[in-house]
């Protein structure tokens, strides 16, 4: 990235955390984006960098449930809806219907 503060800008600092996160897990890129964050706020207060480029920094996602899908079909919207019963307060659903949408 090179060694004068001044230069830097929005498109490197993206592609350097990408390039990095792409060489090591999440836990440690999460580490990296953090780091880097706190150096720019750090050149920004000392003047040393232009103001704002800590938010170019991209936000790692990493979601427990990134596995789930998306959506439903709409036959599968209908299955959920229809297995709600009016009759109770909560109108609970049938928990036997839980394994066919998987």
């Amino acid at each position: 990235m090179g060694e004068d503060p001044g230069r830097f800008d929005a498109h490197t600092l993206r592609q350097f955390i990408l390039d990095t996160s792409q060489r090591c897990g999440w836990a440690s890129a999460k580490q990296c984006t953090t780091a880097v964050r706190m150096f720019l706020r750090f050149l920004i207060a000392d003047g040393k960098c232009a103001a704002g480029l800590e938010g170019s920094i991209p936000v790692l996602a990493h979601w427990r449930l990134s596995s789930l899908p998306r959506y439903l079909q709409s036959e599968e919207v209908e299955r959920v809806i229809a297995s709600c019963d009016p009759a109770t307060p909560a109108g609970k659903r049938d928990r036997a219907i839980l394994p066919l949408l998987a």
